[in-house]
């Protein structure tokens, strides 16, 4: 949830490079850092360490539509259908 926030609050898309694939974007944060997300992964790799997508991926996404935030969590932080609480 908090990768949600700040992608929604402190993230934007500075640039859409037209040379590369047309889903590039490059993100910038509030603390000035850039990220380029290219075919829904980012280069901070935040996803692939934690399982759960960085909030340049996630601003990505709420721009380009298309992909479920379900996509951004990882099976491993699922509870699956037959777990009981």
């Amino acid at each position: 949830m908090e990768n949600y926030i700040t992608g929604i609050r402190d993230c934007s898309v500075i640039e859409r490079p037209f040379d590369r694939a047309e889903d590039v974007m490059v993100v910038n944060t509030k603390y000035d850092s850039k990220y380029i997300v290219e075919n829904g992964k980012c280069e901070c790799k935040e996803f692939e360490r934690t399982g759960v997508a960085c909030s340049h991926l996630i601003m990505v996404t709420t721009i380009n539509g298309g992909k479920p935030f379900t996509d951004l969590i990882s099976n491993r932080w699922r509870r699956s259908g037959s777990a009981k609480l």
